[in-house]
């Protein structure tokens, strides 16, 4: 399990370099980088309690009593972070994604990780934004989770990525910064980097997978 735990490190360290060769900010000290690779599992598999009880109070931006009213859980293992010179290091947090239902538009599903999950990508160029992509409860707690003494607080703005397919999704990359425009403030930056991105996750997707079985059956074991 290390083994891949130690490619996938490298390969978000490459990442994260990439992005900043994008933004042209690969020697500005005051644009700082992190990367990480949150995985998913299916709200109904008999382990997402136990994973989740990993997360004591990390389980973030959920607001109702039963995991049956969701898709799946995302969660982010220690060992699948990277973070850049001076950057802080990402929280160790899950989180829900919800059902969709026909009546419900897509503002139901959180933004970021969650749903790059479900509909491939998610680019937040400043996270300020998700105060007009949520409301109510779940409004607030991401306000205090941003704020500068929250546990994201560190975080500007952020990129999400799926790993595997639309019908078997098993991941999400996630890049962050502490400055808006992580990718610089073209626009036409971004599909670029998607574009460039896509058979980078196409061959870690395997990878990944290996990780989580190994991962999980540890879980299972302990």
């Amino acid at each position: 399990m290390e083994i891949y735990a130690t490619r996938l490190r490298e390969l978000l360290r490459w990442l994260v370099e990439m992005a900043q060769r994008y933004a042209g900010n690969f020697d500005k000290k005051t644009y700082v980088y992190g990367a990480n690779i949150m995985l998913l599992v299916n709200a109904k598999d008999p382990l997402a309690p136990r994973i989740l009880a990993r997360y004591p109070g990390q389980f973030m931006f959920f607001e109702r009593a039963s995991l049956a009213d969701l898709l799946g859980i995302l969660y982010l293992p220690e060992t699948l972070k990277y973070a850049g010179e001076a950057a802080l290091v990402s929280p160790s947090i899950a989180l829900p994604i919800h059902k969709i239902r026909p009546s419900e538009n897509t503002g139901r599903v959180l933004p970021g990780a969650p749903f790059a999950a479900v509909y491939g990508d998610s680019i937040l160029r400043d996270v300020a934004e998700l105060r007009q992509k949520t409301e109510g409860k779940l409004k607030n707690e991401m306000e205090t989770y941003f704020s500068g003494q929250g546990l994201g607080g560190h975080i500007r703005s952020l990129a999400s990525f799926r790993i595997g397919s639309a019908s078997q999704p098993i991941g999400v990359l996630n890049i962050d910064c502490n400055q808006t425009d992580l990718l610089g403030h073209s626009p036409d930056l971004y599909p670029t980097f998607i574009t460039n991105l896509d058979p980078i996750l196409r061959k870690i997707a395997g990878m990944v997978e290996q990780f989580a079985r190994f991962y999980t059956h540890v879980l299972a074991q302990g």
